[in-house]
């Protein structure tokens, strides 16, 4: 059994499944830097992790740390993800000085420091920081196809890209609290869902913009935004000054929650702008899909790519634009039979896409890879 050890930024919950299936298959320590782990219980079948939980946000004594565990760890393979990250830098030097297999795993689509308001001498050393470890990687394991093709053209050669499908839950099967006796449930009004951190770069006022004009041309429109974070404050004050009726901000939601604000939309909106950097994915677009709706998103979405055919289950916006986001809500909104179609159309995308056994394949492809090069 092959021996790897799996870096990851932090712990998230919705990779439970995957990092289950790598424990199934493989010999793994998960090394989690930074962020506070809780630890997941474990259903019948599933063995435990084995993982130690570095906090990087406290001292750079992790790093040293860090570089003990890679040194005197016995492994076959090291995985790591951001490509920028120290980490990452730390994990590619320890590989080849020791001569281990070494797999990137990267959510990029796009160098988003060039949107960044630093200088250029910085934009440029993380950019030849980000190609230097994709490049001395003997495997690239990226989301989606739109990320293989930005790789490919790094000058990554195919047979060392691989696809795992980033995946997330599917809430139509997912066990929730039942909020169907909430005032919002009860409200007949066709409804536009955003979910997700309210941060600048989230484009939420680009959305509140864009719901303004909509307001002021529709009858029996409502936007429900469900998320906190450090904009929220800007964006509540702009929907005062906008004078806007029907719009409600939720707050920060449970999880267990999430499937039936999904069921209370009948539009998802993901306005996401390039500010500072693009949205390397936006998960909350395979959870929206998973519940039949129909999508709308930026250019500056990640998801956007794989997931929103235009015109079929959804339309992708040009980012920051008020008038597109309203055009396409517009057209969206005003008719029934098209959102009906849309939402069935995404759940059919979501099921050919979203998988956690896919998702698995592109890492064991990956490992197998870089296992059978290792031979000649």
């Amino acid at each position: 059994m092959q021996k790897i050890l799996f870096l990851q930024p932090g712990y998230a919950h919705y990779r439970k499944p995957l990092f289950d299936r790598l424990n199934q298959t493989f010999d793994v320590l998960f090394i989690f830097i930074g962020g506070q782990f809780t630890y997941p219980s474990f259903d019948k079948g599933n063995k435990a992790w084995n993982t130690i939980c570095l906090h990087s946000e406290k001292h750079l004594f992790w790093a040293l740390k860090l570089l003990w565990i890679l040194l005197f760890t016995e492994a076959d393979v090291i995985i790591s993800s951001v490509p920028t990250s120290l980490g990452s830098f730390i994990s590619c030097l320890v590989s080849k000085l020791q001569n281990k297999k070494f797999v990137i795993w990267t959510e990029n689509w796009n160098f988003s420091y060039e949107y960044l308001n630093r200088p250029e001498i910085y934009k440029r050393l993380r950019y030849a920081q980000y190609k230097f470890i994709v490049r001395k990687a003997n495997a690239v394991v990226v989301h989606g196809n739109h990320s293989y093709y930005y790789h490919l053209g790094l000058g990554i050669p195919a047979d060392k890209a691989f696809v795992a499908n980033h995946s997330s839950f599917d809430l139509s099967v997912q066990k929730s609290n039942d909020i169907s006796g909430s005032p919002l449930a009860a409200q007949q009004k066709q409804t536009i869902l955003y979910f997700g951190r309210i941060i600048p770069r989230k484009g939420l006022d680009i959305l509140i913009k864009a719901f303004e004009k909509l307001e002021s041309k529709m009858g029996g429109v409502r936007l429900l935004i469900a998320g906190d974070g450090e904009f929220r404050p800007f964006c509540e004050n702009l929907a005062q000054e906008l004078n806007l009726k029907d719009i409600t901000f939720v707050g920060s939601i449970p999880f267990e929650q999430a499937a039936y604000y999904y069921a209370m939309s009948d539009v998802f909106v993901l306005p996401s702008c390039l500010r500072g950097q693009s949205e390397a994915w936006g998960l909350v677009i395979n959870e929206a899909m998973s519940r039949q709706k129909p999508i709308i998103t930026t250019d500056a979405v990640g998801a956007a790519y794989d997931l929103v055919k235009n015109g079929l289950n959804g339309y992708v916006v040009k980012n920051g634009d008020v008038d597109d986001l309203y055009n396409a809500l517009k057209r969206m909104l005003g008719d029934d039979k098209l959102m009906k179609t849309m939402g069935l159309n995404s759940r059919r995308i979501f099921d050919q896409f979203n998988s956690y056994e896919k998702m698995f394949e592109g890492f064991r492809s990956a490992i197998s890879y870089v296992e059978q090069s290792s031979r000649y």
